[in-house]
């Protein structure tokens, strides 16, 4: 019924809002530098910037990686940058 159903909360020291986790597995993080967008699964919990801006009483926050399960090993992760790099070659300069 509803595609991009999402939840935000807002960081405003004490009284930061818990939201239920949303079927899409994301939610909006509106913080005193801007808007974020966060994510958490069973192996790594992360968070990026998706629009600065200053936002008056909100708490600042910053983008956010954590893995679970240890590190990614060197050769895995040098193939994912590879293959990443492969798409965006293919996708933007063609």
């Amino acid at each position: 019924m509803f595609k991009n159903v999402y939840s935000y909360r807002a960081l405003d020291g004490e009284n930061i809002s818990t939201a239920i986790r949303p079927l899409c597995g994301y939610e909006y993080i509106v913080a005193g530098n801007g808007v974020f967008v966060e994510s958490e699964n069973e192996h790594m919990k992360a968070m990026t910037l998706v629009s600065q801006g200053d936002i008056r009483g909100l708490d600042i926050t910053r983008e956010l990686l954590v893995l679970k399960n240890g590190h990614i090993p060197k050769e895995l992760l040098e193939n994912i940058i590879a293959v990443s790099r492969n798409v965006a070659e293919e996708m933007f300069f063609r």
